[in-house]
């Protein structure tokens, strides 16, 4: 596309709406003093819950529940359960059998990716009760990841920072 800037996808200077050619970590403008969060019309982002439609509730809250150790929060509604909303500390997860917004089956096109303490404990505990697709492994970008999917193929990665970047 012209006028556009090549970057890689995990670049961590990439600033959305940044002038193409200005210097890395620069806003919108290219001064380099302004960032994006200084010129949204949001404040302050607290979080984000992701919305996950699944095929099978009981078997996600199951998954969610007993392997990972989410916390159910509410169930919606009471008698005949479509919605979930989990909890793991300071993550929040929403698991639902029906839709108002959206096409009807699973079509999530990315991945979950959890910031969590202690990957290699994670992934130790997790073997014999899920696939690891991959991983434990540190990547070049000094993130040490592995990654599982849950029932519905979504691909959960979960990432601590690493010591030492991989070579």
């Amino acid at each position: 596309m012209p006028g556009t800037v090549a970057r890689p996808l995990h670049d961590p200077h990439l600033v959305v709406g940044a002038t193409p050619g200005a210097a890395p970590c620069s806003g919108p403008s290219g001064d380099p003093g302004t960032t994006s969060a200084e010129t949204s019309p949001v404040t302050e982002f607290n979080g984000v819950s992701p919305s996950l439609r699944v095929t099978d509730l009981d078997a996600s809250l199951a998954f969610y529940t007993d392997v990972l150790g989410f916390v159910v929060d509410t169930l919606w509604p009471a008698d005949a359960p479509t919605l979930a909303i989990l909890d793991h500390g300071p993550v929040h997860l929403m698991l639902r059998t029906e839709g108002c917004h959206e096409d009807p089956s699973p079509a999530f096109t990315g991945d979950l990716r959890f910031d969590v303490a202690g990957v290699e404990e994670l992934a130790s505990a997790l073997r014999g009760r899920v696939e690891i697709e991959w991983g434990p492994e540190v990547y070049h970008y000094g993130r040490r990841e592995f990654g599982v999917r849950d029932p519905d193929g979504y691909l959960l990665i979960f990432s601590e920072p690493a010591s030492r970047p991989a070579g």
